[in-house]
């Protein structure tokens, strides 16, 4: 499972009476991470994944987010990677390099400079 960040238009769809997210970011500045690099990088954000991984928010507010994030977040210094093995069960966990949050947290910045200078939001999901 991963979480995607990307920059698109939300309207609001008569025939299906729903909201509709379209990406309109190209993909090279789109964000992807696992589920759980993706709830560390959403903390530092103050961004709540929960309950259904999904959301979107106006792209001044999410770059003013990652700009708080970038001078505040400490130094990632990464996670090795574990197995933990339970009663039939058994999970590993890959490692995260130093400096994962900070290389995403610029990333994540340059998608949220893209959808200010193009008219976007943020969504993820």
């Amino acid at each position: 499972m991963s979480v995607t960040f990307n920059a698109g238009t939300v309207t609001w769809n008569e025939d299906f009476q729903a909201v509709v997210h379209s990406a309109t970011s190209p993909e090279e500045v789109e964000v992807n991470m696992s589920n759980g690099n993706a709830v560390d990088v959403s903390a530092a954000l103050g961004i709540d994944l929960e309950p259904d991984w999904c959301g979107s928010m106006p792209a001044e507010d999410f770059l003013g987010r990652v700009l708080v994030a970038l001078a505040i977040a400490p130094a990632d210094e990464g996670m090795p990677s574990y197995e933990h093995a339970g009663p039939g069960a058994r999970m590993i966990q890959g490692a995260r390099p130093a400096g994962y949050l900070q290389d995403r947290l610029g990333q994540l910045h340059q998608l949220a400079d893209w959808a200010v200078n193009n008219g976007a939001e943020i969504q993820w999901g």
